[in-house]
């Protein structure tokens, strides 16, 4: 099975909303705790969403690896620009998402809850882009490891 934009979105949606959840909760913490605790707080739901998030990635990946078929790379421009579309899309809806929620905060000073849930987005953005590199070098290493010779991209 062929990995394509749709799909990748679709598998950083997950990731999204867990980054979203943890975010959330550094931003519901802004208005309960002050001074040191207030970043030990803000700081430790942020770390503990993003390494949740890493782990998704590296497990989900993974797993999509072995479902798709490793990707064959010539020096043609038109596959190179195809491949790069299929984590292009996905990344930039994520990181146009984030734009568009902290446009308010940028023109208007609204609340500085929203840049915070807007960096969870910005993270997802990364966290999908982590989750195509997963994905089209997993099976690269597996090619790599079983044959004990060098490994490009799409060798079986």
């Amino acid at each position: 099975m062929p990995l394509d934009s749709r799909r990748l979105l679709e598998e950083s949606v997950p990731v999204g909303g867990l980054l979203l959840v943890w975010y959330t909760l550094s931003a519901l913490a802004l208005p309960i705790a002050d001074g040191a605790m207030l970043n030990a707080l803000v700081t430790g739901f942020q770390t503990v969403g993003t390494a949740v998030a890493v782990v998704f990635v590296v497990v989900r990946g993974v797993a999509i690896a072995r479902e798709t078929r490793p990707v064959r790379l010539s020096s043609d421009v038109r596959e190179l620009l195809d491949e790069s579309t299929v984590v292009a899309v996905p990344v930039l809806a994520w990181a146009g998402l984030a734009a568009l929620i902290a446009l308010p905060y940028s023109l208007f000073q609204i609340s500085a809850d929203l840049s915070i849930i807007a960096a969870a987005f910005v993270q997802t953005a990364v966290a999908t882009a982590a989750l195509y590199v997963v994905i089209r070098v997993v099976p690269v290493l597996r090619s790599g490891l079983g044959s004990g010779g060098t490994a490009t991209l799409g060798d079986d």
